[in-house]
C-alpha cells in the first residue's frame, strides 16, 4: 500500500460513524476508531487493553463470546450479532456488530477485526410497531393478539409453576341498543371510560386488560384463584356503574351503563390434561353467558367444573 493511500484509508476509518475495533484473540482492545466518543461516550485510548466484553450489558455477553469464538474458526468469513452495550454515562446502546478474524495463508494473524453500529433508533421504531401491532387503537388496551399472545404465555407459566391463574371477560350491558340510541361517537367514549374504569381497578404490573373483541373486555390474572378474581371483578362491575352513563334502554342497570363479567380460574394440576387456554376462555364466556341469562349487572364464575356467582 502506498504512502498516500495510507493516509487515506486512516481518513476513511476515522470519519467512518460506525466504530472500528482492532482486538487481540483474546478480545482486548488494541484500537478504537474516534468514532466511539460519539458512539459509547469513551476516549480510544480510554478502551486501550480493556476485555471489550466488559462493554456489554451482561446479559449479552454469553451471545458475544459465542460470535467471538466463531469467527476464529476456519471458513468462517464474518461473525454478525446484535447486542445490548453500556455507554459510558451507564445507559444501553443496541449495537450491530460484524466482526472477523484476520488471516493469512498460515491462519489467523492474531487479530480481530469488528465494527459496530449504533442501531438504537431502528430498535425503538421495531419495539414501536410492535406494541401498535398489538394494541387496540380506540381503547389503548392490547387488542386481540396481544390477549392471545399473552394468554399462552401465562399459561405456560402456570403449568411451570403450578400457580393459578384467572380470566374476566366483560361485556358492557346492550350496548348495542346504547349505540342506536346515542349513536356510535357516543359508543365509542363509553367503551373508552369502560375500559379506563376496568385498569383503574386492575393494577398489577402482571395483570393484563385487553378489548377481547366488539364491547367486550378482558383481564388475565396470573396468581390470582377464583375467590380473587371474583373480588376484582366485582370491584369493576361496581366501578363502571358508578360512572353513572345514562343508558335509558338499560332497564337491568336501572338506566345507566352496566356491565356483566363472567370469571374462569384454573390451578395446573387441574388443567394438565385439558387443551389450555382455550378451556379456560371457554369457561369465562360461560360464566359470562349465564351473567347475562341471570339479570346482567352481576359477576358469574366458573372453576372448570365447579361454579360460583355473585352479584354486583
Amino acid at each position: 500500500m502506498m504512502p498516500n493511500d495510507n493516509l487515506i484509508f486512516r481518513k476513511i476509518v476515522e470519519h467512518s460513524i460506525d466504530v472500528i475495533f482492532r482486538l487481540t484473540l483474546e478480545c482486548e482492545v488494541l484500537y478504537a476508531s474516534p468514532s466511539v466518543r460519539r458512539q459509547l461516550g469513551y476516549e480510544p485510548a480510554e478502551l486501550l487493553g480493556r476485555v471489550i466484553f466488559d462493554l456489554i450489558y451482561e446479559p449479552d455477553r454469553e451471545v458475544a463470546r459465542k460470535a467471538a469464538r466463531r469467527s476464529v474458526q476456519p471458513g468462517v468469513e464474518n461473525s454478525p450479532g446484535t447486542q445490548r452495550w453500556i455507554h459510558k454515562d451507564g445507559h444501553l446502546v443496541w449495537i450491530e456488530v460484524n466482526g472477523r478474524t484476520m488471516r493469512n495463508e498460515d491462519g489467523p494473524s492474531g487479530e480481530i477485526v469488528i465494527f459496530t453500529r449504533d442501531i438504537s433508533d431502528r430498535k425503538a421504531l421495531e419495539q414501536k410497531l410492535e406494541e401498535l401491532a398489538v394494541t387496540d387503537s380506540l381503547t389503548g388496551l392490547r387488542n386481540r393478539r396481544g390477549f392471545d399472545e399473552r394468554l399462552g404465555r401465562e399459561w405456560e407459566r402456570t403449568l411451570r409453576i403450578g400457580s393459578p391463574i384467572s380470566l374476566l371477560l366483560l361485556d358492557l350491558d346492550h350496548f348495542k341498543h346504547l349505540n342506536d340510541s346515542y349513536g356510535h361517537s357516543v359508543g365509542d367514549d363509553c367503551l373508552r371510560a369502560a375500559a379506563l374504569a376496568f385498569t383503574t381497578v386492575i393494577r398489577r404490573n402482571m395483570d393484563v386488560v385487553a378489548r377481547y373483541g366488539g364491547e367486550e373486555l378482558a383481564a388475565i390474572l396470573p396468581d390470582t384463584d377464583l375467590e380473587g378474581a371474583i373480588q376484582v371483578a366485582g370491584n369493576v362491575c361496581r366501578s363502571i356503574a358508578e360512572l353513572r352513563i345514562p343508558h335509558r334502554r338499560n332497564i337491568e342497570g336501572r338506566g345507566i351503563m352496566t356491565a356483566s363479567i363472567g370469571v374462569a380460574s384454573v390451578i395446573s394440576r387441574h388443567g394438565t390434561s385439558l387443551t389450555m387456554p382455550e378451556v379456560l376462555v371457554k369457561a369465562a364466556d360461560s360464566a359470562l353467558y349465564r351473567a347475562k341469562q341471570h339479570g346482567r349487572n352481576r359477576v358469574e364464575a366458573n372453576l372448570i367444573t365447579d361454579t360460583s356467582r355473585i352479584e354486583c
